[in-house]
């Protein structure tokens, strides 16, 4: 069995096993995947969060950080090297857009995504706040509307990176924080009913079975099927 499907199996089995035992208070969460990557096209037509902020340019960002645009986003970023040549890791604001030029998500960036990031539907209403910590998805406030099937599975698939237990050294230890994070985070039921049909005896049709439902879903990367849990 190779490692990455050791892992997968590992952790349905945990989930399994988390969701016999109770698992603690669920919490209704929304989450969608990332923009796609286009240019931002308009400005956005409605004042939210911060309001345009990138107009204050790179006074806008913290010490040693740039005013840059990265396909669809706005963003503070390190400038590397401190000349300001190529764009380093994100420090400070952030900003998405959709693409119509409305605002999609943002939040600040310390260490990866930190604090909490607002998220607004194509219409300018709020969806849901998430709460980061240093990268970690800790929490999700829902606003409005209901998990989808295509959502969940985008949290599962990036979960090793959402739930933190990429940055834990003790594996048997990384897999239970990763499992336990799928647990309480996912709730659209379809996406519950097939981590409950996985049979674990079966290691590589377990990883077929994920495979063929997140390439129907339309999800172009699944770190969890890739091997880069660890």
């Amino acid at each position: 069995m190779s490692k990455s499907i050791g892992w997968l199996v590992s952790t349905v089995m945990l989930i399994a096993l988390v969701t016999s035992c109770g698992g603690g208070a669920r919490k209704k969460v929304e989450t969608t995947a990332p923009p796609a990557q286009d240019q931002v096209v308009a400005q956005e037509p409605r004042q939210l969060g911060w309001g345009e902020w990138w107009k204050e340019g790179d006074a806008a960002c913290p010490a040693g950080s740039m005013l840059r645009q990265v396909e669809r986003s706005i963003v503070c970023a390190r400038a590397y090297p401190p000349e300001g040549g190529k764009l380093g890791q994100p420090h400070g604001r952030g900003t998405s857009f959709h693409p119509s030029g409305g605002k999609a998500a943002e939040g600040m960036f310390e260490n990866g995504m930190h604090g909490p990031w607002t998220y607004w539907s194509q219409d300018g209403d709020e969806v849901k706040v998430e709460s980061y910590e240093h990268g970690t998805l800790r929490s999700i406030e829902y606003v409005q509307g209901e998990q989808s099937y295509q959502e969940a599975l985008w949290l599962l698939c990036n979960s090793v990176l959402l739930s933190g237990s990429r940055r834990i050294p003790d594996e048997e230890q990384a897999t239970i924080t990763n499992a336990t994070w799928i647990q309480e985070i996912i709730e659209n039921p379809q996406a519950e009913e097939l981590l409950s049909s996985l049979d674990v005896n079966e290691p590589e049709t377990v990883q077929a079975r994920i495979r063929q439902e997140v390439q129907t879903a339309g999800i172009p990367q699944c770190p969890l099927l890739e091997g880069k849990n660890r």
